[in-house]
């Protein structure tokens, strides 16, 4: 039995007719202000990666530490060459350096090789507002950085490395290995043999004196 036309028509039409999902969504064009933000938004990505491939300042947290233990000492020993309520007074890089002129050059080099730093430290804060110690103590670790890094990491390594001293245990006492006439061999107790109490002589260790082959 052959199909009429107008069946076959209907069928052909249906075959070409694409079934379509039922989750599918039509893509609308984006707008101009859509397109610029997408465009906005990738570019600041690009520039925030590229700046965290750059290269971090490296510095050893001792070498800040002791850097900021030798510029406290500083102060220390030369600190009344200095009219502190001149040095606290200056506004610029150039009313620093003449407030450090009436200290000894070997010890103003210390402070002056960037003077900028010192007037950041002033004008921090967390800057000590009374106690001239406190003030002094904070510029010292502020510039222990040596200006490679900023003066609030710099402080901040000053602070950690500090806490770290203090919380570090310490040598009670040294004990030696030692061989004793009385065949006691093993570690010494308070400098002397756990058998016998023989004292270890310090001398012994200064002229190489030997006992019994053993040295």
């Amino acid at each position: 039995m052959r199909k009429s036309k107008k069946a076959r028509s209907s069928v052909q039409s249906r075959s070409k007719t694409r079934k379509v999902p039922h989750n599918y969504r039509p893509t609308v064009p984006k707008s101009s202000a859509q397109l610029a933000k997408g465009t906005k938004r990738l570019k600041s990505l690009l520039t925030a990666s590229e700046k965290k491939r750059g290269p971090r300042p490296k510095i050893r947290p001792s070498e800040v530490v002791n850097r900021a233990y030798d510029l406290r000492l500083t102060f220390d020993l030369a600190g009344k060459q200095l009219d502190w309520p001149k040095v606290l007074a200056a506004q610029s890089q150039e009313e620093v350096v003449a407030a450090f002129e009436q200290m000894e050059e070997s010890y103003r080099k210390k402070f002056l090789y960037k003077p900028e730093l010192i007037l950041r430290c002033m004008k921090d804060p967390k800057f000590p507002k009374q106690d001239r110690q406190a003030q002094e103590e904070f510029i010292a670790d502020s510039l222990a950085g040596d200006g490679r890094i900023s003066i609030r990491r710099s402080r901040d390594i000053c602070g950690d490395e500090r806490t770290k001293e203090r919380h570090q245990g310490k040598i009670l006492r040294r004990e030696f290995y030692i061989v004793c006439s009385c065949r006691y061999e093993g570690p010494a107790f308070h400098d002397a043999c756990p058998g016998c109490g023989a004292v270890v002589s310090y001398l012994d260790f200064a002229t190489g004196f030997t006992f019994g082959g053993y040295s």
